[in-house]
C-alpha cells in the first residue's frame, strides 16, 4: 500500500524505509509461496514521459495486423502461420513494460488506443458488408480484444476505456464474438 502510493505520487509518499524491515522480510516469503504478481511488482518509479505512451501505441498499431482474433481460442493469434506470434504474451509483454513507468503513461496509452480504435469504427465504410450486417471489421475487433485483455491483466478498470469509447462499442462487440 505504501509502495502503491509512492508509484503514484513519488513527491508526496515516500518510499517505505528500509529500517521498518517489513516489506525487506516479508517478500521472500511472497515470493516462494506464490503469492506475489509478477505483473505487479514496481522496480523503478520515474516521472511521467508523454511521448512513451506515443510509442508503445505506435507499436501496437503497427504490429496488429500481424495478428487476427480466433474466436475458438478467444484471444489474437499470428495472421499467418509462420509468426511466431501469441496474443496473450503480446499484451502481457506490454502490460509488463508499461508497469514501469508511471500510471498516467498507460492511461495515455490506453487513451490513444481508444481514440484510434474510434477512428477505426468512424472510418468503417457504410457500403461494407460488416456495416450492414451490424459486425465490426477485423481491424476494430482486434483492437477491442486488445484494449479488453490489456484491462484485464493491467488491472486496468474497464470503465477506463469504456469512457474513452461510446458506450454501446463494447456491448456490440461482445455481441459479435
Amino acid at each position: 500500500s505504501d509502495v502503491r502510493a509512492h508509484y503514484h505520487s513519488p513527491d508526496v509518499y515516500r518510499y517505505p524505509s528500509e529500517e521498518s524491515g517489513l516489506l525487506s522480510e516479508l517478500t521472500p516469503y511472497l515470493q516462494s509461496s506464490g503469492i506475489e504478481s509478477p505483473l505487479r511488482k514496481i522496480y523503478v518509479t520515474c516521472d511521467p514521459i508523454p511521448e512513451l505512451a506515443m510509442h508503445f501505441s505506435s507499436f501496437v498499431i503497427h504490429s496488429m495486423p500481424r495478428f487476427q482474433y480466433d474466436q475458438r481460442l478467444g484471444t489474437l493469434t499470428a495472421r499467418t502461420p509462420k509468426d511466431a506470434l501469441d496474443g496473450v504474451p503480446y499484451v502481457m509483454g506490454i502490460v509488463s513494460v508499461l508497469k514501469q513507468f508511471h500510471s498516467d503513461v498507460t492511461l495515455d496509452f490506453v487513451s490513444i488506443l481508444s481514440n484510434y480504435t474510434k477512428y477505426l469504427i468512424d472510418s468503417i465504410n457504410l457500403k461494407s458488408k460488416e456495416s450492414r450486417t451490424g459486425q465490426y471489421p477485423s481491424e476494430v475487433v482486434q483492437f477491442l480484444v486488445f484494449l479488453d485483455q490489456f484491462c484485464k491483466f493491467s488491472d486496468t478498470p474497464r470503465k477506463t476505456v469504456e469512457d474513452m469509447l461510446p458506450p454501446y462499442v463494447f456491448d456490440e462487440f461482445e455481441c459479435t464474438i
